[in-house]
């Protein structure tokens, strides 16, 4: 299950349920619950804590019963707080004056470069 629009920085767009997904679960829900889904990636917990609420409520309460659980995958597939909270520090840090923090060593995180 997924919305149709990406969120914006202003806030979270009205919750709408596409027909990717079943809204009922089954043991055949299971076979497919990765198509056109976060399922095989790290959000695969939230989406499916979001697809049960809505498989739950139904599409007429999806929007008031379920906003928790859609915030949280929205917030875990785009990152929207984070990047925000990322850019209000570095702007924090520019009006003070303060230089930039060097990056870490390649070593010391997992970084996926672009093989071209």
């Amino acid at each position: 299950m997924s919305t149709t629009q990406a969120p914006t920085l202003d806030g979270s767009p009205k919750i709408e349920v596409t027909g990717r997904m079943p809204l009922f679960e089954s043991p055949y829900s299971r076979l497919t619950e990765h198509w056109f889904t976060w399922q095989r990636g790290p959000c695969a917990d939230a989406e499916m804590d979001f697809t049960l609420c809505a498989a739950r409520v139904g599409t007429k309460l999806v929007e008031k019963e379920c906003k928790k659980y859609h915030d949280d995958f929205v917030e875990c597939a785009y990152r929207l707080k984070t990047l925000k909270r990322y850019k209000t520090m570095q702007d924090e840090r520019k009006r003070q004056g303060k230089p930039f923090m060097d990056p870490p060593p390649p070593d010391s995180i997992r970084v996926w470069k672009r093989q071209i």
